[in-house]
């Protein structure tokens, strides 16, 4: 009996710190950023320091972080972040490459700004390629250099590179389950700035940290020491869809969130048209001799589905060349000189068009061929605030944020196409770009 009551109390403790099948591990952490910041690299840094709490949740197939009623939910399957107010009782989502997509574009720059230093022969270049691959989380093809080396000291594991401690953490008594593995990785991956190798190495720790520390750069002019404490783990029953009862709301400073949030609340069918309707409103136009019109309605259609109604197409054609307004049309589509053809269009009448904003998709195209993106975004908002439910015009849209890093903005926008229409080529085209970056860095999936 001795020997019972033991062996009882362990499997009962074994029972009580192992979460059962799809139980969340809970993680309250404290977390303590102290900034080091300077105007330019001759100035003194100001030093600025923000506590912060925050709860992290694991489990098999997603984690997610909240702090003060908003909730970054990242889910591992679809491959997308909900951003969640709880506050507000709203969401959006985002696919989750979107933060790749920015970290790669800006990596890229900051090595041709730390190239173009070292070509200058600068002896303190602020650039350091370790540094850069730890702030963005990805590896260069060329070297860092500076292995890593990992020593215990009493309760503490020390990462160190070049006689620098970069880590450190303190193991809590809580083990890490091998079913939470990846959500534990991702979590490292998507929410801390580490170096990828370290990161490889921090994650393989067969216990949860009670604490960790470890430091950044955000060269030129910032640097930052992060301290963590984990106050409390705990297990709880999975939730519920943590959406349900939610609206879809994203805020933006355009036209673009009205337009998305429209998309989303409303019925997708209503924001397109059907072949049926297109159909009636191509022979109406054409009883009425607007021809033009009935071209647009046409383009419209094969915008939204991509694919093009033949038939009608083949109604209209004797009308191409005949009709003064659509062969005006036909021709400043054909203009390869883009102010010479956005100007033709303008000169068309559009007296009697139901369907004269469509022209602005061609004016806007021909702004984003010739790297006008500004130009170019303000007609495809114009047209899609008439017109919400044409698949191509938010795949082209989604490129004129790319210029200035707005990667969010950019996957909204092309997500937004594969939610109205997953089967529309360009809707496939996002999605062979998202494999691009799921194949190169399978970290961050």
């Amino acid at each position: 009996m001795k020997k019972i009551l033991p062996l009882l109390f362990v499997c009962i403790l074994s029972q009580y710190l192992t979460a059962g099948n799809g139980d969340e591990a809970v993680l309250a952490i404290k977390n303590i950023t102290t900034a080091h910041k300077a105007k330019s690299m001759q100035s003194k840094a100001e030093i600025s320091r923000q506590v912060s709490a925050y709860t992290l949740t694991l489990n098999d197939g997603y984690f997610h972080v909240e702090d003060n009623n908003v909730k970054r939910f990242y889910d591992f399957d679809k491959r997308r972040i909900t951003f969640i107010n709880k506050k507000d009782k709203s969401y959006y989502y985002v696919p989750s490459v979107y933060s790749l997509h920015y970290r790669t574009a800006e990596f890229n720059n900051r090595i041709f700004q730390m190239d173009a230093f070292n070509s200058a022969g600068v002896s303190d270049n602020p650039y350091k390629l370790f540094e850069l691959e730890s702030l963005f989380g990805i590896k260069s093809d060329t070297a860092s250099g500076g292995e890593i080396t990992v020593e215990k000291k009493d309760d503490s594991t020390v990462y160190s590179r070049e006689k620098k401690t970069i880590l450190a953490t303190k193991p809590s008594a809580r083990k890490i389950e091998e079913r939470l593995r990846k959500a534990w990785r991702m979590f490292w991956t998507h929410e801390e700035n580490i170096h990828p190798d370290l990161r490889a190495m921090v994650v393989k720790d067969d216990f949860f940290p009670r604490v960790y520390r470890y430091d950044y750069a955000n060269a030129p002019f910032a640097s930052y020491e992060v301290n963590c404490s984990v106050e409390k783990i705990s297990l709880r029953k999975k939730g519920d869809d943590p959406t349900r009862g939610y609206r879809f709301a994203f805020s933006g400073t355009d036209d673009l969130a009205a337009i998305i949030n429209r998309v989303h609340n409303g019925d997708i069918e209503k924001a397109k048209v059907s072949y049926d309707t297109l159909k009636h409103f191509v022979k109406e136009r054409m009883d009425v001799k607007e021809y033009l019109d009935a071209w647009l309605g046409i383009v419209e259609y094969i915008l939204q589905e991509g694919v093009p109604p033949r038939e009608l197409i083949e109604l209209l054609r004797p009308h191409f060349q005949s009709d003064a307004k659509l062969s005006s049309y036909m021709r400043a589509s054909e203009e390869k000189d883009y102010k010479k053809a956005n100007g033709m269009i303008d000169s068309i009448d559009r007296k009697g068009l139901k369907k004269g904003h469509i022209m602005k998709i061609t004016q806007a195209v021909n702004y984003l061929i010739a790297d006008e993106t500004i130009a170019a975004r303000g007609l495809f908002l114009e047209v899609l605030k008439i017109s919400p439910g044409i698949t191509g015009v938010y795949y082209d849209l989604g490129k004129t944020y790319v210029p200035n890093y707005e990667m969010m903005l950019a996957w909204l926008c092309w997500d937004t196409a594969r939610y109205l229409n997953p089967e529309h080529p360009f809707s496939r085209e996002v999605t062979k770009m998202e494999n691009f970056y799921f194949n190169k860095y399978p970290d961050f999936f």
